[in-house]
Parts: structure tokens; sequence; C-alpha cells
């Protein structure tokens, strides 16, 4: 390029009449970034180039496309620095006659910005949902097309509502898989791992300007990262199958398990073995103990459920001495015999069975299996700390039997324990790097946590990724500016070398070319790329915990940062966990009464001389309640939302041994004070005859809630006899989206001409994975056919387990879709552990017709947690 060489802006301008303006700008300004704006651009020309071709061509008008090109002078090539629609128009006039035309303009990610997804949850690996949301727009021809890097990896979607762009949708399922994205001039959507495209261009002898700073501030030499709740430790092969490393204060030994002598764990996972450890002291009147030791010490500090079976016998001297319905339990988790925690649990509803012997009785508590909560489980009953014990090495846990204790004339007792094991632990890893813990003291990070990270490995790899890219000062290039045009595209590294700093790797995020009359240049703004910045990184994970809907889970990660295990990714952060999932019935159990009027709390009775809480007859917990032929019992009033559905479950019994009882159970609906009309009544069960604890439930949609329904209430009533008990009432609010409802469909079309059936899908929703249940109220489809003389036909198969449980048929003629829906319910305790819905399209045999099936639909209920909802007032303690 000559001195005499002046760089310049070409203006392409398409008018509405379809004629191209030309002209030329000397002050130009185009931005081009990646993931968080559209390419822009702003510019000015002179009038005079304008005022003939616009009476020619037409006027320069919003809307209009746009494109420019730059180059630095006359032997250089042109540069497609831009291409988009006119946004603003701003005309300086000076006297009747514009001066200059001021143009703003954005780039075809705009479209992106301007249109909304109508959908609000969408499951697929993340090559597919992009295409999904982009394809609208290639097929009205406002995108040319689509290139999306190609992953399996799985993503989700889930808005709260359906007015949400589809540039903010794109952006918000990249930042689940660290992807970029932007539009390009040619009208292509571009969608990529971020840090995976590299660019050859140099920029050495170009640079003008650079800013960068060694951040001391930002290492991290040592760092903590937390991963889901599914690990476990131990087992009954390895802790109750040999009496090695176990010791008491009695004789300990391993007896061999006899059949029916214990209750084998419902988990089948969890085998009964072969042998049980016991320990036998003669004289137990002071209690008995069973201890085992671990060498090496166990780490537990990321643990918070331990799991047994365990059995104790003792005498007593008479068959009146009332040993009550509990066993009183102390366990130790001890670093070493001075420095312990202990927990001390009472084991209530354990019925023990009274044996005749010779001069006495013996009582006989259990097989029984416990399930007891420690460490980052507790937050509110924490454990009684003697000296200085740590969860990460505990050495020894001890069980003792504080209560009940054998009668002195026969001291003698037995205390058994069976399938040790601890569970729901969190997979972590804490690494550090001990070179730059000795240059720059320890700088750990703050903690992690990831629940899609589900081993150690994966919790090791990302804290050894983060160590790796913040051990040492990091050189922060913030800009860098050279005398050109920088032709890297936005999202592609770049290699940088600078006076002291050397071929290091960065991200170009945005970069903005100016030209100011006789001068032409580039900023270009960069960011590290061996992984996300720090803080993007940590609130991409504190979003994640603020998106947690399983209920349980979230309160475990509650509790452990109650109890001060867990420090906040962001200092102080709240979680905002939904609490749809909460017991509404209040004292649900009947086992607070704290006024000792014999009437549960919260409950209102139409006889309190009649219905009261007993423990003849128990289901959960050391009470239930018992109401008489007419009489009924009312819960306390409970705050209803008619937006969601709503989901009501309980445990009746009417036999008391000798006499039978008929029952009933409902939910009301009432409308809003003062006058709290009833609106709706729901049955649990109406006048039923149960000989066992059974189980009775509703699921009401969101559809069948009166609108006006403020308050809700539970009735239990006493039919006939007196034999009526009731015990673990439970009603919630259905969660999902939309209250209660979530939507899955496939905006996918299928066709078929053969004569046998072909499943075309088959979708699978597994419980397991978050501790839910489903019931399928509504599936559907657009069907048609292909014309002539034969049929287009849809059947969809409903399985639980692989056993099909329920079939919707439809049939049509028609040659122009139409769409069939069916509405149906199934109770939620059918499905087991999977639901698998299968849609299958064919034809009549011999008929030659082609079936078309599109947009099939699946409305499901999310219902209820595997664990039963507490209610805040539940945690009481029990009087």
């Amino acid at each position: 390029m000559s001195l005499l060489e002046i760089p310049c802006a070409s203006i392409t301008i398409l008018t509405n009449s379809g004629l191209t303006i030309e002209a030329l700008s000397s002050e130009t300004r185009v931005v081009q970034a990646v993931t968080e704006e559209v390419f822009s651009a702003e510019l000015k020309i002179d009038y005079e180039w304008l005022k003939d071709q616009e009476s020619i061509k037409g006027s320069i008008e919003i809307g209009q496309t746009i494109d420019i090109y730059l180059r630095r002078g006359e032997s250089d090539p042109w540069y497609h620095a831009f291409s988009g629609r006119i946004w603003s128009l701003q005309k300086d006039i000076e006297g009747h006659s514009p001066r200059w035309y001021l143009i703003h303009a954005k780039g075809w990610g705009k479209y992106l910005q301007d249109e909304y997804t109508g959908y609000r949850r969408t499951v697929g690996p993340v090559t597919d949902v992009l295409q999904w949301i982009v394809q609208p727009l290639i097929d009205e021809g406002k995108l040319s097309n689509a290139y999306i890097e190609s992953s399996t990896i799985e993503v989700v979607f889930n808005h709260p509502n359906d007015w949400i762009s589809r540039w903010d949708a794109i952006a918000e399922i990249c930042d689940q898989v660290d992807w970029d994205f932007y539009v390009d001039n040619q009208r292509i959507f571009r969608a990529f791992t971020r840090g995976s495209r590299f660019s050859i261009e140099s920029f050495e002898n170009k640079i003008t300007r650079v800013s960068y700073i060694l951040d001391g501030e930002r290492i991290i030499n040592s760092q903590r990262v937390i991963g889901s709740s599914g690990k476990t430790l131990g087992s009954d092969s390895e802790y109750t199958e040999s009496a090695l490393n176990w010791t008491s204060d009695g004789f300990v030994s391993s007896t061999r398990n006899l059949s029916g002598d214990k209750v084998v764990d419902p988990d089948p996972r969890y085998g009964a073995g072969q042998y049980v450890i016991q320990a036998h002291k003669s004289d137990a009147t002071g209690g008995i103990y069973l201890q085992r030791n671990f060498d090496p010490p166990l780490d537990l500090s990321m643990f918070g459920t331990l799991k047994f079976s365990f059995k104790y016998v003792f005498g007593a001297y008479a068959p009146w001495w009332n040993v009550g319905r509990s066993v009183k339990l102390s366990v130790r988790y001890m670093t070493d015999s001075d420095n312990y925690f202990e927990y001390i649990y009472e084991l209530s509803g354990v019925k023990p069975n009274k044996v005749a012997l010779w001069l006495g009785w013996q009582w006989v508590f259990g097989w029984a299996p416990v399930e007891l909560n420690f460490n980052l489980y507790t937050s509110k009953s924490p454990p009684n700390i003697v000296g200085n014990p740590r969860w990460d090495s505990i050495s020894a846990i001890r069980f003792t039997v504080l209560e009940p204790l054998p009668y002195s004339e026969y001291p003698s007792a037995y205390l058994m324990i069976d399938n040790m094991r601890f569970e729901k632990g969190f997979y972590s890893a804490f690494h550090y790097d001990s070179t730059s813990i000795e240059k720059y003291g320890e700088r750990r990070g703050p903690l992690i946590y990831d629940p899609n990270l589900n081993s150690d490995a994966k919790c090791a790899a990302l804290a050894d990724q983060i160590l790796e890219a913040y051990k040492d000062p990091l050189p922060i290039f913030q800009e860098l500016e050279i005398n050109d045009i920088a032709i890297t595209s936005p999202g592609h590294k770049v290699t940088i070398s600078v006076a002291e700093i050397q071929d290091v790797e960065v991200l170009l995020r945005r970069k903005e070319i100016i030209l100011d009359q006789f001068d032409l240049r580039t900023r270009m703004d960069l960011a590290p790329v061996r992984i996300p910045s720090l803080e993007r990184l940590l609130e991409r994970f504190a979003k994640k915990l603020e998106d947690l809907e399983e209920v349980r889970l979230s309160d475990e990660i509650s509790a452990a940062m109650v109890a001060g295990f867990f420090t906040s990714p962001i200092g102080e952060h709240d979680i905002n966990v939904s609490r749809s999932q909460d017991n509404l019935v209040k004292n649900s159990q009947f086992e607070v009464d704290a006024d000792l009027d014999g009437i549960p709390d919260a409950w209102y009775p139409s006889d309190s001389s009649k219905v009261y809480r007993t423990q003849d007859e128990v289901r959960f917990g050391q009470f239930a309640a018992r109401i008489p032929e007419g009489c009924t019992l009312e819960s306390e009033l409970f705050p209803i939302d008619p937006s969601g559905g709503y989901f009501g479950e309980l445990w009746a019994k009417g036999y008391d041994g000798s006499s039978r009882g008929t029952l009933s159970a409902y939910m009301i609906y009432y409308g809003a004070s003062p006058t709290f009309e009833p609106l709706r009544t729901v049955s649990f069960c109406e006048e039923v005859s149960p000989l066992t604890w059974t189980r009775y439930n509703f699921i009401d949609d969101v559809n069948n809630v009166p609108v006006n329904a403020r308050w809700g209430r539970v009735r239990l009533v006493g039919e006939k006899g007196s034999a009526n008990f009731f015990d673990d009432i439970t009603v919630q609010r259905l969660i999902g989206i939309d209250g209660g409802k979530s939507y899955y469909v496939r905006p996918v079309e299928w066709s078929t001409s053969q004569t046998s059936p072909v499943l075309v899908w088959s979708d699978t929703w597994d419980p397991n994975a978050m501790d839910l249940k489903y019931v399928l109220t509504r599936v559907g489809a657009d069907l048609k056919s292909g014309g002539g003389n034969g049929y287009a036909a849809l059947k969809v198969v409903l399985k639980a387990n692989d056993t099909p449980k329920d079939t919707f048929n439809w049939a049509t003629l028609e040659t122009s879709y139409q769409r069939y829906q069916k509405n149906g319910s199934m109770d939620v305790t059918d499905f087991g552990d999977t639901l698998i819905l299968e849609y299958y399209l064919h034809t009549q045999a011999g008929e030659g017709d082609v079936a078309y099936m599109r947009n099939p639909e699946a409305w499901v209920n999310v219902v209820a947690l595997k664990e039963r909802a507490r209610n805040p007032f539940d945690d009481q303690e029990p009087i």
C-alpha cells in the first residue's frame, strides 16, 4: 500500500425497488461478537453520494438490506465486514437538504432476538435442539443455513414461560455445554464448543496498543468440587460378614444367618449374606455395645446416611413390664477414643415380641432395618462433640443400646448388627498444587457444586482443570488494538506475543473495526481459553444450585451449608429452592399433642370424647388416629393455589384384630374468607374396610381445581364400627411446568406405507433418576391418510416396567391433518420404576395407502417424591 492510498468503506443498499444504491463512507464502525450480542454497524455517508441515486433507485428506508466492505488501500482486497438490515436512520439537514446520512444497522442474528420460541421445554442432544430452534427461520428464508458442531451431549431447555427469544434460548442452552454461537454475514447460524476454533492470523507486526494484567488475586492452588449424591461406601460382605475388626464390651462372634432370622434389606443390591455380627453380654444392665474399627480411617466428610439392620434381645422379670415401643441407641463416630461425634437416636415404632422363659421373660426387638442420618443431613439435630473429631478421619463407629436395659434378675443381652453400609454420599474431589502453594501460599478456590458430576473421577477432572488454569498468575489481556482489519471471526483462538508475554492463546470474543477518515484500526476484546473465566464458571454452577427443583437433594445441600461444610460458590448466595412438594397437612402422622388432651394438634374432631390418637394400630411413628362411627376428624385449613393440580395420599386400616370398621376420607376445596364456601370434594376412599394398612390416593389435575379455590382441608370419617384408623396423611401441590403439567412434544413427521405396525417413537421417563413419579393424563397426535381406499391408524401403548397398562387407538380417512387426542389417567402407584410411551403408526392391509403422523404429544404430571413429603410443623418433637 502506498502512502497516497486511503482506507475506505464501500456501501451497498438494496432499496424497496430492488435496485442497489452504492456509496462510500469515511466514518464507519462495525462490531462482530460471539454469543453476547449480534453483529452491528454504524456509518456516516455524505448525501452528495446519494441524492442522484435515490431519485432513480428509490429512497433509503428502515428495514432495507445493507452490506459494508472495507479495505486498507486500493491494492488490498475488499473485506466483507457486515451484512444486515438498517435499524435506524438519521439525517443531518443543513438548509433544505440533508448534509449527512447516519445509519445504524443490525446483523442477521437480530431475527433470533425478535422471534420467540413458543415452547417451554425440550430435551435432547445439543445439536438437535439448536437445529430445532433455528430451523423455522431457515424455512422462512431469514437465515440461509445452520452449521452446528455435531454432539450427543444432552441438554434441557426448561423455561417458565414461552416468551423467551430464540437468541436467549440458544444462549441458555449453549451455556450448559460451554458453547459459543453467532450468525455471520452470509446469514449462517454457527454454534461450536468454546475454544475449539483456531485462527492462524498473525498480529505481531500490527499491534499498536495492548493492555494486560498479571492477576495474582485470581490464583487458585487448591480446589474442592462436589458432584451428585449417589455414592456408597462399604457393604454387608465388607463390614458385617466377619467378626474381624469388631469389638465389644461383651463376647463378639459372627453368627450364621438362619433363614427367617432377619429382615432382608428391600433393596435387591444388598443381599442378606450368611452371617450377622453378634455381641453377648452376661450383665448388660449398664448397656451393651458393638464397635466396628476401620484401618485406615474412613473419610465420611461427604456422607450423611448410615444403613444397617439390628436385633436386640434382653431379659425381663415379668410379662407386664412395659418396655415401650422404641429403642434408644447411641452411635459414636470416633476419630479416636477421646475425640468423637455422638448421635442419640430414638428408633420408634419398633414393636417388641415377648417370649416366655423359665423363671422370666425375654423381649426381642428386631430384626429392624435402620437408616440413620449424620454429618451432612442433620443440621436440625447436631451431634454431641467430644474433643476435636474429624469427619475425614473416622477410625471406629460404636453402637450402644441405652434403653431399654435388662432387669437385674435377668441381666443377659444380645446385640446383633448386619447389612451395614454408608449411602447418599456426594462424589467429590479435593486437589491441590504443592508448587504453587509453596510460592504463593494456599489460595483455595470457591467450592463448586455440579449435580451432573456422577463420579469422583469427573469431580477430579474438573478440579485439575481449574488448578491447571489458575495455579499461576494469569496474563489477562483486556484489549488489543492493531492498525489494520482483523479478519479472524469471533469465537476463534489467536496467539499473542508481545514484550515478555509470548505465545499466549486467547479467545477473540468481540472485535470492533473502526474507520475514521484516514485511520483504520481494529480493537479486540480477549478472554482466556483454557477454561471459562472464573466468574463465568462460578456463575454457571451457582445457577445450577438455584435451578435445583428436586426438593430432597436441595434440602441435603441446604443442610450441608447450614452445618458449615459447604461454602457458597459466590459468597453470600441464597439457594432458590422450589418448595412445591412440601406436605400441606400439618401434624400429618398425629405425633404432636403439645397440650396432652389426646387430640393431635392441628386437627379438629367432631366429638373430642370419642376421637383420639392411639398406639393400638400404627403405620408410621408412634401414633395414629382412631375415628369411631359417626365421627369426623378434620385437618387445619391449608392454602390452595388454583394454578396447579394436587396429589393426596393416606394410609388407613379398618380392623383392630377383633372388630371391623368402615371408613372414608376426603379432600375439600374452599373459597376465600370470610365465607369459606365449599367448592369441590375429592375422595381418597369411600366406605372401605381394609383389613391391613392400605394406601389410598387421588390425583386432581389443574383443570379440576376450582379457579376461586383458596383453602383446603382433609376430612377423615368413621362410617361404621370403631376400628377406623388413619395415619401418614399427605397433600402436595403437583410440581412441574404449568402448575403440574409437563408437556413433551416432538416436532417431527413420520410416514409409513407398511401394513404391519411400525414403532416410530418410544420415550422413557425414569423416576429413579430424580426420585419422582409420574402420571400420564393425555396423549395425542396429528394424523392423515395419503388418500385412496386405505386409512392411517395410530396406536399408543403405555407401559410400566415393560408391561402394557393402557392402549389408545385412532383411525382416520381424512387426507388433511386432523388432531386426535385421548384423555386418561393412571394411578401413580402402578408405574413401578419406568414409564414407557410407544407410538405405532400403520396402514390398512393391501390398500397401498400411506399413513402420516406429526407432533405426537404427551402430558405428564409429576406427582410425588418417593420419600414422604414433610410439613415443617412435623419437625416438632413428639409428645
